[in-house]
Formats: C-alpha cells, sequence, structure tokens
C-alpha cells in the first residue's frame, strides 16, 4: 500500500508535503497507533455498544496493566478511578459508560432493553490525583 506523505502546516491543517518539506511524518503509520478498547465483561453491554457502530479495536474483560495502552488510544468502560488516573497521565483518552440505575435493578445482570432504560452514555473524564493517605496499620 503507498501512503503519501503529510505535514502539519497548523494546529488542525494537515496538508500534502513536497520532497523539501522537513516536519514530515507516515499519518496512516500514526492513526493506525491510536486504538479503541472496550472494557465490559457485561454480553449486554457489548451488545449495545455494537448497536451504535462504535469503531472499537479490541474489546477487553478487564484491564491487565495501564502499559497496554498508548497515549492517544481511547479506553471506553468503567474502570475504577485510580485507573483513571492512570490513563489521564499517559494521556489516554478515558469515557465512562454510566447508567442511571434504579435501587431494584442495582447488583443485577441487565438486559439490553433495561440498558437503554437506564439512559446510557459515554462520558469523558480526565481525573487528577491530588493526595494519598496510606491506611495500613504498621
Amino acid at each position: 500500500m503507498s501512503v503519501s506523505l503529510f505535514y502539519y502546516s497548523a494546529p488542525t491543517k494537515i496538508s500534502k508535503a513536497s520532497s523539501s518539506d522537513r516536519m514530515r511524518c507516515n499519518v496512516y503509520d500514526w492513526i493506525q497507533t491510536m486504538k479503541t478498547y472496550f472494557v465490559t465483561r457485561h454480553p449486554a453491554t457489548i451488545d449495545l455498544i455494537k448497536s451504535f457502530n462504535i469503531d472499537i479495536h479490541h474489546w477487553l474483560t478487564h484491564v491487565e496493566s495501564i502499559d497496554m495502552f498508548e497515549p492517544g488510544d481511547t479506553v471506553l468502560g468503567t474502570l475504577p478511578i485510580h485507573l483513571v488516573v492512570e490513563l489521564t497521565e499517559k494521556n489516554v483518552n478515558y469515557y465512562h459508560f454510566s447508567l442511571d440505575i434504579p435501587s431494584y435493578l442495582r447488583g443485577r445482570e441487565l438486559s439490553y432493553l433495561q440498558l437503554i432504560e437506564c439512559s446510557p452514555r459515554l462520558e469523558k473524564y480526565e481525573v487528577l490525583r491530588s493526595d494519598c493517605i496510606f491506611l495500613n496499620r504498621k
């Protein structure tokens, strides 16, 4: 596959490069390195997200290590806040899969239709840690 070289002529504009341009990059390779991950262990959530035709590169049931993500990647799902802090520090985009779950549905595996009733949405978060208090007894 032949891919043209591009350079950035302005922060929001990509222009075709000539052989004399100094700042070159293979934009195709750059774009291909940014991946979108969805983290869930719930089958109905997977079905819901797939119904919106969101381009997900990798489906994960859990995050083993933040090292698996690169700056510029996007992670969607419901992660613990300390992992969201690490994603923010690594310049990985995080969108939280949020639901308004009524008390009678909490603690249950929700169906596709129940998810729809709970106002599903993806909300972007950037979280910073401001302090840490260790609670060990030593």
